[in-house]
């Protein structure tokens, strides 16, 4: 569902910047919502965040020189003007993406330093229950134009809903290369889940790192951009033996027992995917689309050298490999 959240605290904080006037227009040359090069980004920039204390004095440094037009009100009260607008900015935001039923939560409010928030995230809920999510793996700098035009259009352009996630792609141009994280509640379940970009196989390579956690009803996966994507069941059978490209693999000890991990990665790997070593069971696995990691147990009695990985999808199309045991390395503790 398309939502009606609607960030319009964003413009009115845009509105209270513009001070009162008395008998003359005070002129700011342009609108800073359209125009990255107007001086309230000036200010911006030398903020920690919009309630920061240094507002005024940093605010009438940037309006020296400005022609505010006769009988406008001095500098200082300008400037008080704006920063009294700003400091307002953090509540007025977190108030304005709440709507009706829906609202979004987010960390940006706790942030003490908006140039660097850390691990940004916003999670969208209908009735206290959250059905998506977007997290940026790198820093973000929130006191920045392109951000802020990202979140003039976020609330209106991010869409949710059972297995869909999307947010328009044309609105937030200047976010990209952030590191977006998406995640989906609420799923139904699903036994080889895959994503559609834009109601199409993703053939570009926009979806990575796909995991679904069955139990939680939860899947997460990274985004190259942004755009409008659903789980769907996937085929269960992908006509084709599971390709293997590199196995990396270690010893490690889990509760006082000597245990093989393998880290595999390759293709035409799904959820019906088994994996046996030397003919036994792994006794913990996790699988994605191109990687597979397993946890195999140790025989006490170990007297071959060499053993076979084996994995097969649906079907029987199997690929086995070939593994030395006296090469895999000692790992740490884990």
């Amino acid at each position: 569902m398309k939502k009606t959240l609607a960030l319009v605290a964003l413009l009115s904080m845009l509105a209270i910047y513009t001070p009162q006037k008395t008998s003359a227009t005070i002129d700011f040359n342009s609108d800073p919502s359209t125009d990255p090069n107007n001086f309230i980004w000036s200010i911006m920039s030398q903020l920690t965040a919009p309630d920061d204390a240094n507002c005024a004095t940093v605010a009438a440094t940037a309006l020296t020189g400005q022609d505010l037009g006769p009988g406008a009100p001095p500098i200082d009260q300008v400037a008080s003007q704006i920063c009294s607008g700003l400091a307002t900015m953090r509540t007025q935001m977190q108030q304005g993406m709440s709507h009706g039923s829906e609202s979004v939560s987010s960390n940006l409010w706790q942030a003490s330093n908006w140039h660097q928030v850390q691990n940004l995230y916003f999670e969208h809920s209908v009735n206290g229950v959250p059905n998506g999510k977007i997290a940026f793996t790198k820093p973000i700098d929130f006191m920045s134009y392109n951000f802020m035009h990202f979140m003039q259009n976020f609330g209106n352009e991010m869409e949710t809903g059972q297995g869909i996630l999307g947010l328009d792609a044309t609105t937030v141009g200047g976010m990209k290369g952030y590191g977006a994280i998406l995640t989906m509640y609420n799923l139904p379940d699903f036994n080889n889940p895959t994503i559609l970009v834009d109601g199409k196989a993703d053939t570009g390579g926009v979806v990575s790192n796909i995991v679904y956690d069955k139990t939680n009803h939860t899947i997460t996966f990274d985004a190259a951009h942004f755009t409008t994507f659903k789980v769907v069941e996937g085929s269960t059978n992908t006509g084709n033996a599971p390709k293997v490209r590199k196995i990396t693999s270690s010893y490690v000890k889990a509760d006082g027992q000597t245990e093989i991990k393998m880290v595999i990665s390759g293709d035409h790997f799904n959820r019906n995917t088994k994996i046996r070593l030397d003919g036994k069971k792994s006794i913990h696995l996790v699988i994605t689309n191109n990687l597979m990691t397993a946890y195999f147990k140790l025989p006490s009695n170990l007297v071959k050298i060499m053993v076979y990985l084996r994995l097969s999808n649906p079907n029987d199309q199997v690929k086995r490999e070939k593994i030395n045991l006296t090469k895999i390395p000692l790992s740490k503790l884990y």
